[in-house]
């Protein structure tokens, strides 16, 4: 669980469609020292530098498709990745391919799949789906799948919230193996970037102050390391947990209430029936370690 209001820094302004990135202004992250542009109600965009760009964009009718159609083509990749591996053996692999980041290639299995399980949700029962992207080049528009596209994308996450929950779900993050293919220059650091990004047009979008996710060990240990106590808690039902959730086994349709609260224990979003449960599916269905995984 993270704090949104102690996460990120980043100004919001709203820019008409077209206009470049605006000037530098105060904010106190310096690794966001200039402004994110608001191109439309559902597009914003961070102009990082010359090659790199932070996007979120609200994926909703057809725009689902696009994204489909990119984590196919992920998926498509990967498995190439993974035949060639049991084929040669990854020692051998490793000998041919030197630079070649097998191991973390292999990572994106997991994020890939609960990506495109996020976008299942996208205009289901009011539940909204966006997608957080890191990109090379400037960004006018969303995106569009194609074969140029799909290697510019060198990171990407889904975010799903809901208008009567003021959290968020942050699912799914994975660097682009069609990215890593094109052997283009990988910047470090991102993937919290990507997760402040997304926490900030949020929280100006809905005012959402919260955000959950369920990461990996190694997007856990970056939490831990790069955030304070008063940002990232990963404990329930302690008395300074932002989570309290009463349960009898781990799927939530065995659960009998899930709460999220403030600082003070005051609850933000409090789900204490089986009806209030149901209709937030999009939330819990994507934080179960029983999802279906093929």
């Amino acid at each position: 669980m993270l704090d949104i209001s102690r996460y990120s820094k980043l100004d919001v302004v709203e820019l008409v469609q077209g206009t470049q990135t605006p000037q530098d202004g105060n904010a106190e992250d310096k690794a966001f020292n200039k402004k994110v542009a608001k191109l439309s109600d559902d597009l914003y965009v961070y102009q990082l530098d010359d090659d790199l760009c932070y996007v979120m964009e609200r994926v909703s009718g057809s725009r689902v498709g696009e994204w489909k159609a990119y984590h196919s083509r992920q998926c498509s990749k990967l498995q190439e990745v993974n035949n060639y591996i049991k084929t040669v053996g990854m020692s051998a692999a490793r000998r041919a391919e030197p630079d070649y980041p097998f191991t973390m290639v292999k990572s994106t299995r997991d994020p890939l799949q609960r990506f495109d399980h996020c976008l299942n949700y996208a205009d289901k029962d009011g539940t909204e789906c966006w997608v957080a992207y890191a990109v090379h080049g400037a960004v006018s528009k969303p995106y569009e799948h194609n074969p140029e596209n799909v290697k510019s994308v060198e990171m990407a996450m889904a975010v799903l919230t809901n208008p009567d929950a003021k959290f968020q779900l942050h699912m799914g993050i994975a660097r682009g193996v069609e990215f890593v293919e094109s052997k283009q220059k990988m910047h470090s650091g991102i993937s919290l970037d990507i997760h402040g990004f997304a926490a900030k047009v949020m929280n100006h979008v809905h005012g959402n102050r919260f955000i959950v996710t369920t990461p990996m060990d190694s997007m856990r240990k970056i939490f831990e390391k790069k955030l304070d106590d008063r940002v990232c808690k990963t404990e329930c039902n302690e008395s300074n947990s932002f989570v309290h959730v009463k349960r009898d086994k781990l799927h939530y349709r065995d659960i009998d209430s899930f709460k999220l609260c403030d600082d003070n224990g005051a609850a933000v979003f409090n789900a204490d029936n089986k009806e209030s449960l149901e209709k937030n599916a999009w939330f819990f269905e994507n934080t179960q370690p029983s999802i279906h995984l093929e």
